[in-house]
């Protein structure tokens, strides 16, 4: 069985693992890149790290995909197991990461039903009220021995608990390995009648927790 965390996305460069093991990257902008990184590293069912590999990327031409590498002794590493995949500059500044997760035996549910439970850390940094939206940064942090799997991020009206749409996140929808953390840029439009934001953090496997932002 083959999964991955997030779908191709417009106008953007991003990394994708095939069905044959093999990594790319999916350019979908007319900008070409040169002088690129990319990190694969390959975890346990509870997030563990088994190896890692880097691989320099001398140019990645403008909308086309361009193969990085291919997963090798997959009959040697577990049933079950995570791929992360990150996308940099030579200089180390961020263009993706995604995780994906593939299973060599027969698919039935209950590796990711029997992840162990993760929390992870949320810090709010610049949360400002602008002419028509608030906006502002978090820093998502894992703390624990487990991964933390499907971060989910809502904003919810504090006294009504409703959804507050429409909200923008970087990344709304992430995994956590192990000390990992990841800073995420965000903003909503005011609402009329919401007086308090709420910020939701929960995940397959993440305690879910509330953070008041205008207290």
């Amino acid at each position: 069985y083959y999964g991955t965390q997030k779908a191709c996305r417009p106008l953007h460069i991003q990394m994708s693992l095939n069905s044959q093991h093999k990594v790319d990257i999916i350019n979908t902008t007319l900008k070409e890149y040169r002088n690129l990184k990319v990190g694969v590293t390959v975890y346990d069912k509870v997030g563990k790290k088994i190896r890692s590999s880097q691989h320099k990327v001398g140019q990645v031409a403008a909308n086309v995909l361009t193969s990085v590498t291919q997963l090798e002794d997959i009959k040697g590493l577990p049933d079950f197991y995570w791929v992360k995949l990150v996308l940099t500059t030579n200089s180390g500044k961020l263009l993706d990461d995604n995780v994906y997760w593939l299973n060599q035996k027969e698919w039935d549910g209950k590796v990711l039903a029997n992840l162990p439970v993760s929390s992870v850390n949320v810090s709010v940094k610049n949360f400002t009220k602008k002419a028509n939206h608030y906006e502002g940064r978090l820093i998502v942090k894992n703390p624990g021995q487990y991964l933390a799997a499907a971060i989910a991020l809502t904003l919810r009206d504090a006294k009504t608990d409703a959804a507050v749409r429409p909200a923008y996140f970087d990344d709304g929808y992430f995994y956590l390995m192990p000390g990992e953390s990841k800073e995420i840029r965000f903003q909503v439009d005011c609402k009329e009648g919401v007086d308090k934001l709420l910020l939701r953090v929960d995940g397959y496997n993440v305690e879910s927790k509330d953070i008041l932002l205008n207290k």
